[in-house]
């Protein structure tokens, strides 16, 4: 057995090993002394420790390596050997442009390493349920087309911008839901005995106006629930009270959609003492039944 430096090369004696006893035999493992090191390997111990690039004497070669990086002796034979692969065109080793390469030898360097001849070359394959927006899809392609990428990077890129796009809407959704959950609550509080009320007066509004239940989700979606449902309220209120009667129609006493309640208690009251519209309002069989039921039926609802 020989102790080189730190290294142990351990051979097999004569007649060991090799078949028929001959020559030298299989050596065992060898373990290099920076198979521990983490980072770049030291010689030497404490204080007086230095990087092991440090003891190759010539200085422009020392600087070479130590700007390179190299961790350890394996990794400066290990590049050399790539650098004589591409030296002598061997195909497995790619060799990197430089700075100043032509947008020719950069797209040559892409395609030796798997870009697509074009953007259209890459299809991505989304998870199902997912619906590929086909504008950002164009744009990707492109992209990625122009960064050099691989399909299969292509679509680990792709794989992880969806999943990092999901979790951000997801996440926006329930901040959204959260918040509209406070203000709805904190309309509640503020309504207090006036809730059902005010609930009423919206849902009549709805049905004045006729929204329909998209409409109102999609005008919930760009403000919030609260709000709409106090928009939707105070014009119930409003119409209630006659709040949206025009000069040209107050004043009618015969129209019950623009009296107040004041006004619509009154009508009703003359009505009632009018002998002759209550033959027509009780006689089911009275040509005038269905307008003055109609009639009252306006006025009872403004009261």
């Amino acid at each position: 057995m020989f102790k080189i430096g730190q290294q142990r090369i351990v051979f097999d004696a004569p007649g060991e090993g090799a078949p028929g006893g001959e020559g030298v035999g299989a050596a065992h493992p060898v373990v290099a002394p920076w198979a521990a090191s983490e980072g770049v390997w030291n010689i030497g111990e404490g204080d007086t420790a230095q990087p092991w690039h440090a003891t190759i004497p010539e200085e422009a070669a020392r600087q070479h390596v130590e700007a390179k990086g190299y961790k350890n002796p394996a990794e400066l034979a290990l590049a050399n050997l790539n650098l004589t692969k591409l030296q002598r065109g061997d195909p497995t080793v790619i060799g990197m442009p430089g700075e100043d390469a032509t947008p020719e030898q950069m797209g040559e360097f892409y395609g030796r390493l798997g870009r697509p001849d074009a953007p259209e070359g890459y299809e991505f394959q989304f998870a199902e349920g997912v619906t590929a927006n086909e504008d950002m899809v164009t744009f990707a392609r492109s992209a990625f087309h122009e960064a050099g990428l691989s399909p299969k990077q292509a679509q680990l890129v792709a794989d992880k911008w969806n999943e990092f796009a999901g979790q951000q809407l997801e996440g926006s959704q329930t901040a959204m839901t959260e918040a509209n959950d406070a203000e709805l609550a904190s309309l509640t509080t503020r309504w207090g005995a006036d809730l059902d009320k005010n609930k009423a007066a919206g849902h009549r509004a709805i049905q004045a106006l006729g929204l329909s239940p998209e409409l109102i989700e999609k005008i919930e979606q760009s403000v919030g629930s609260a709000p709409i449902v106090e928009l939707l309220a105070s014009i119930g209120r409003k119409s209630d009270e006659g709040g949206f009667t025009t000069s040209a129609q107050s004043g009618d006493p015969n129209n019950p959609d623009t009296m107040d309640k004041p006004q619509a208690a009154a009508k009703i009251a003359a009505l009632q003492g009018d002998a002759e519209f209550q033959k027509k309002y009780t006689d089911k069989n009275h040509p005038g039944n269905r307008e003055a039921v109609d009639l009252m039926q306006r006025l009872f609802a403004r009261a």
